[in-house]
């Protein structure tokens, strides 16, 4: 096995890409992926050449001031390889003798696992190829300018270590989907792998954790897992607790192809209601496509308000808070937190009071989360639209294709903005339909009608037809009228038992076992490898003990043998 620079990438998003990479396989490589490859080339180019003019610059004092001032040089694709290594590096700087390994991150912000990735490959080197690097470099652009921070190898070159351990241990890793997956080459494989099999992963709340939870358990399906939904009683007393996405209940409604309603919370409909939606390039921190649906009289209209460059973004987004504050009773509908937080960012960027327009935000989620279960894997706003009817002009529509199509604009291909605002409509549109289905579970709720794809959790024994409501009747009145004392050889109910005839439970000791003394004492090896991880355990002080107590044949006698074990405890 040959370790390159993707799998060891790979193996600090999905160590199941990592296994694949290692197998041999091969995926498709994505259009984000395509982009960020892209940015790169052009951050390189971009940096070389800057470094170049300010070399010449320097060589340009030194003959005039006769000094001795270092010379810098940068080599592009500088690649080590052996029998077990075959990695590369973007770039490396030359200062005299000293050797500076450049990663090059296609982000405005650095990424952690960037700093431990560049000091990992700067490892291999240092171990391999008897270099001496001591330093590492990460190069990124904001707001058009050149950025460079220093990373120190020596301090993550123990999580490097346990990291290469891992890879080079690796073997058959669990399989479950992750947030990496949108990103990933092998996206298109895994989800048919996760289809077919039916796997947990499926549902978007679904972590690691909670399926090796379930695992042990015996539940490896969706639709196994559809079977362990029971609602819980009612509390007598009313006490306020936080309202979790039921997993269990999440699966349930995809197996039955029906919405689930735990709870509905009320909707202050007004006559004028603004639906809302941004696109934005996060890397960048760049907001450059502000939509809103104007709902008025039952018509709808949309407006949007393009951003070309980021300099422009102040004055579009002073015309759309505007447009906002035209309408100052009507409601502001969002989903999620993204408009939230970039209204407030925005705000303290450029010194703007938008207090009373965020007043007046209401996010439709939280009529969502935990209350509405609809058949679907995951709460986006895209899934369960998809579900309600909506469609979206592009296949594949999503925020992470959006960026891609903004980054094409911005290349040159026009076609692209229609596209991203026709994209915004449809979100505002889906939003629109979204508030209304809740409009009408709760109008179903008020009004007792029963539906066929509607089931509400906590009455679901009064969901009945009309016969059915007539035998409820009919038993209710016979409770009525029955007595405690009635023969119960004609009609039992329920036991009744009298409050005397009970007795006083007799509280029963506890037993606590002594643990018996002995002098053969057995000092046993600390293990060196995690049997789940199969990475390096870490030593700790803390000591472990285990006494055991044991029968002994002889020949004419059995005696009773203690033996005490005891160790150094590891953690991994």
């Amino acid at each position: 096995m040959i370790i390159t620079n993707e799998i060891i990438k790979s193996s600090y998003f999905c160590l199941y890409k990592t296994y694949l990479k290692i197998s041999g396989e091969f995926g498709k490589q994505t259009e984000y992926e395509e982009m960020e490859s892209e940015i790169k080339n052009e951050l390189i180019s971009k940096y070389i050449s800057s470094r170049n003019s300010k070399s010449i610059g320097i060589s340009n004092r030194n003959i005039s001031n006769k000094g001795n001032l270092n010379l810098e040089t940068i080599n592009r694709n500088i690649s080590y390889s052996n029998n077990s290594y075959s990695i590369h590096f973007d770039a490396i700087e030359k200062i005299d003798n000293d050797k500076i390994p450049i990663y090059f991150s296609p982000n405005s912000t650095i990424i952690k696992y960037e700093k431990e990735y560049i000091s990992c490959l700067a490892t291999i080197v240092n171990a391999e190829f008897s270099e001496d690097v001591k330093t590492c470099k990460i190069v990124f652009i904001r707001d058009n300018k050149l950025i460079t921070q220093k990373v120190k190898v020596a301090f993550y070159q123990k999580s490097a270590k346990i990291k290469l351990t891992q890879i080079n241990r690796l073997s058959n890793p669990e399989f479950y989907l992750n947030k990496h997956c949108i990103l990933c080459e092998f996206n298109t494989f895994c989800k048919q792998k996760a289809r077919k099999n039916n796997h947990l992963s499926l549902l978007n709340k679904a972590t690691p954790k909670i399926i090796n939870k379930y695992k042990k358990k015996g539940i490896f399906t969706v639709n196994q897992l559809s079977y362990l939904y029971k609602p819980r009683r009612r509390r007598r007393k009313k006490v306020d607790v936080p309202l979790i996405h039921n997993i269990e209940l999440q699966a349930l409604a995809i197996r039955t192809e029906k919405t689930y309603v735990k709870t509905l919370e009320p909707i202050n409909r007004s006559e004028v209601e603004l639906f809302i939606d941004i696109e934005a390039v996060p890397r960048l921190d760049f907001y450059y496509l502000f939509g809103v649906i104007l709902r008025k009289q039952n018509r709808n209209e949309y407006y949007s308000f393009w951003v070309n460059q980021k300099g422009n973004q102040k004055e579009i987004w002073q015309k759309f808070l505007n447009f906002l504050e035209k309408y100052p009773n009507a409601h502001i509908y969002h989903y999620g937190n993204f408009e939230l937080k970039t209204f407030g960012y925005l705000a303290k960027k450029h010194h703007i009071n938008v207090d009373s327009i965020i007043n007046r935000f209401v996010n439709v989620n939280s009529f969502i989360h935990g209350k509405i279960y609809f058949p679907v894997y995951s709460n986006g706003l895209k899934d369960i639209c998809k579900f309600l009817g909506v469609k979206w002009g592009k296949s594949g529509a999503s925020g992470l294709q959006s960026i891609i199509w903004r980054f094409h604009w911005e290349k040159g291909n026009k076609e692209k903005k229609d596209t991203l605002i026709d994209y915004n409509k449809t979100d505002c549109m889906a939003l629109h339909t979204l508030l209304e289905r809740i409009y009408e579970i709760m109008q179903l709720k008020k009004n007792n009608e029963i539906s066929r794809k509607i089931d509400f959790v906590d009455n679901i024994q009064k969901q009945t037809t009309k016969k059915g409501k007539e035998l409820h009747e009919g038993l209710e009145t016979i409770l009525k009228i029955a007595h405690e004392n009635y023969d119960e050889k004609k009609m039992s109910i329920s036991n009744f038992y009298s409050i005397n005839n009970t007795k006083e439970k007799v509280k029963k000791k506890g037993y606590f076992r002594t643990t018996p003394k002995t002098k053969n004492i057995i000092s046993v090896r600390r293990k060196l490898i995690c049997p789940k991880h199969k990475c390096v355990l870490l030593r700790t002080n803390k000591e472990s003990k285990q006494t055991i107590t044991d029968m002994v044949f002889t020949k004419n006698t059995i005696r009773k043998r203690v033996v005490c074990f005891k160790g150094v405890k590891s953690y991994c």
